[in-house]
């Protein structure tokens, strides 16, 4: 059923939802994104959204890399990015060294909070 997701995977957007706002400018790519660890709800909620699993780097800058840039730096998975992607920019030990603000900041402890909701679902 197209546009259908799972509880599980609607639960994982409300946890996406709940961070603070952040106006990317899209500068990060070649310097900060390198090669991640998601969880498999989140290699689940990336087929589901239409993005392939890639296993090796479409674009190879260096060999960490990571495989979703495309060869302008960008990320190809954006909207379905996982967490750790998106705390970039708005967790207070992760501020963006591009000038991206975030409408405020979430600690390390929230941080840790958000990564084990997502590791049990």
């Amino acid at each position: 059923m197209p546009g259908y997701k799972s509880a599980t995977l609607r639960k994982l957007e409300a946890i996406y939802n709940s961070l603070p706002k952040i106006e990317c400018k899209k500068l990060c790519g070649r310097t900060n994104c390198g090669p991640i660890h998601g969880e498999p709800i989140e290699a689940k909620n990336i087929r589901e959204s239409g993005f392939g699993i890639r296993r090796a780097p479409f674009v190879q800058i260096n060999e960490l890399t990571c495989t979703y840039l495309n060869s302008e730096g960008q990320c190809d998975i954006y909207s379905a990015r996982p967490l750790i992607c998106r705390i970039w920019g708005v967790a207070e030990s992760l501020k963006c060294q591009h000038g991206c603000v975030a409408e405020r900041y979430l600690t390390n402890e929230e941080c840790r909070v958000l990564m084990k909701a997502v590791h049990d679902l």
